[in-house]
């Protein structure tokens, strides 16, 4: 905490601004886990995924992460306090903005951002990959223990999952086994050979489709991505080849891929085919 003389000072100063700054950082592990916790419980959406009425008056304006729900907007440019929900078996369709019958198989309603899309799950932190300290307090995951995360620049904040909800996702603590952060195959490398811990003979081939690296965002690879080690192979991570000697291999996650799969240090392999040897 900045001193009387300190304060003082800086109110002559330019160096105010940075005392302040500095100061209004909470440092105790109590108000960083407190933040942790409570990030975990509200809505974990960015900015740009939340209805606005910028523009709209007296208005309906879709809601950037739902298919069956809009807003309201009302005639001072607020928006009202509850979204219209759709019916079951309802969705909005966005030229119109009114609740119609979903037709089965159909893209009737889409959800252009993937970060403002719930059901996709978002890249975990690492210690190594944490926003900037200014961008404010983020978890992240911990290297060896699924059920056990951190706060990003604290060294020394770490919570512990509920013994009901065991894994860290990423965001929160779920009783999914297949969501913890070692269960995503991030690519931060284009044209990169990472492995799928769901399937040890299986892989990805980091590609940046949709521009992601490009833009200086990591992703988790795609089934487009995928791609299966020959037949009596395995995928060798160390390597970035499908060998035999891999065999027997040990898949790490098991059950369905709630997208890709784990982690790992890439090997850049461009353009270099996967081969035995």
């Amino acid at each position: 905490m900045a001193s009387s003389s300190s304060v003082l000072q800086c109110l002559v100063t330019l160096t105010c601004l940075v005392l302040v700054t500095q100061t209004a950082v909470p440092q105790s592990y109590r108000s960083i886990k407190t933040i942790l916790l409570n990030r975990a419980s509200e809505s974990k959406l960015p900015e740009q995924c939340l209805p606005s009425c910028e523009g709209h008056t007296a208005d309906h304006v879709r809601d950037p992460s739902r298919c069956d729900q809009y807003w309201i907007c009302l005639p001072n440019g607020t928006l009202y306090e509850q979204p219209h929900v759709c019916p079951a078996g309802w969705i909005v369709n966005i030229d119109k903005l009114v609740c119609e019958p979903e037709i089965e198989g159909s893209e009737q309603c889409n959800i252009p951002d993937p970060e403002c899309d719930p059901s996709i799950p978002k890249v975990c932190f690492h210690k190594d990959t944490c926003p900037d300290r200014d961008e404010g307090i983020f978890p992240y995951a911990d290297e060896d223990d699924c059920s056990v995360y951190h706060a990003c620049h604290f060294a020394d904040v770490d919570i512990k999952c509920d013994p009901a909800t065991p894994y860290f996702n990423g965001q929160e603590c779920v009783d999914d086994a297949n969501q913890c952060c070692k269960c995503q195959a991030v690519c931060d490398l284009d044209w990169t050979f990472i492995p799928d811990p769901f399937d040890c003979h299986s892989y990805y081939l980091c590609q940046d489709l949709n521009g992601s690296i490009a833009g200086g965002k990591p992703y988790i690879a795609t089934d487009e991505e995928k791609f299966t080690c020959p037949e009596g192979e395995a995928f060798d991570a160390s390597t970035g080849l499908c060998s035999k000697s891999a065999e027997p291999c040990d898949t790490k996650c098991g059950g369905n891929s709630f997208t890709s799969a784990y982690t790992t240090s890439a090997t850049t392999m461009i353009f270099t085919p996967i081969v035995s040897h």
